[in-house]
């Protein structure tokens, strides 16, 4: 899967959305920012040793990720590379050398790092999260309607129109938007119940289990940020129930076996 979305990436490498961003050949830049983290997490939760190829093609699904619009699919990467790798000396001194390659070195050949800038922009203060306004928009719709929930498909009105015709940007808030608090409430508790009876398998040594419990934590984190879980992030949504029935599969196999195999 990791070599057929690093050739979609290729070809879709110089596409650019409706904002502006590049997107990969996604009409949503997030989407493509995430289609690239994947691509990432195939080789580096590879259990052998990669290939020239394979490595050539992970780090172009890297430079897609930090070209790209998404901060949150960049601290989604740095996520995933801390459950491979741990933090340690070696990787701050290799992390460190290829942020200055990719701040320093890329724009000289005119790719800009987006990520990376909107990132540094958003945690020293320069660009603000303009999320203010949403998440007020977002209570006040979920005051309107705080038991039945305004449904999948809504508009804002009343004040929360006033203050934005967006989103949330928040997967926990929507979801408490959408469904209504009585509904959300029972599907977050059957959603952390479930991540409650997984939480061990970290421990696993297989690369493939650490791949989607690395995936699961960190779209957990993005839901903060982003109207992942019941939201227009349809891939990240589906990867994210995807890894979370394998992992559940592996936790109920791991029961009768004494251990978890893949097969």
């Amino acid at each position: 899967m990791g070599i057929f979305i690093g050739i979609l990436l290729f070809v879709g490498f110089n596409y650019v959305s409706y904002s502006g961003f590049r997107s990969y050949g996604f009409f949503n830049p997030n989407a493509g920012s995430f289609i690239a983290l994947i691509g990432a997490s195939c080789f580096l939760f590879k259990d052998k040793k990669l290939n020239l190829v394979e490595k050539i093609i992970l780090w172009f699904c890297i430079l897609c990720v930090v070209t790209g619009h998404s901060r949150n699919t960049l601290a989604m990467l740095l996520i995933m590379v801390l459950f491979k790798y741990k933090l340690s000396p070696k990787l701050i001194a290799v992390g460190l050398f290829a942020m200055l390659f990719f701040v320093f070195v890329l724009p000289i050949i005119g790719l800009e790092v987006e990520a990376v800038n909107r990132l540094v922009g958003t945690l020293d203060g320069s660009i603000s999260m303009d999320r203010e306004k949403q998440r007020m928009a977002a209570l006040w719709m979920i005051g309107q309607h705080m038991w039945d929930g305004n449904g999948f498909n809504f508009t804002n009105y009343g004040d929360a129109e006033f203050l934005t015709e967006l989103g949330a940007h928040n997967g926990y808030l929507t979801t408490f938007e959408q469904m209504g608090c009585l509904f959300a409430s029972i599907w977050f508790v059957v959603l952390f119940e479930c991540l409650w009876r997984i939480r061990k398998l970290y421990r696993v040594d297989d690369l493939n289990v650490k791949r989607h419990f690395a995936l699961v934590v960190a779209i957990i984190f993005a839901a903060m940020n982003e109207d992942i879980f019941v939201g227009v992030n349809n891939f990240t949504t589906n990867f994210f129930f995807m890894s979370l029935a394998i992992l559940s599969f592996y936790q109920q196999q791991s029961k009768h076996d004494g251990q978890v195999r893949i097969s």
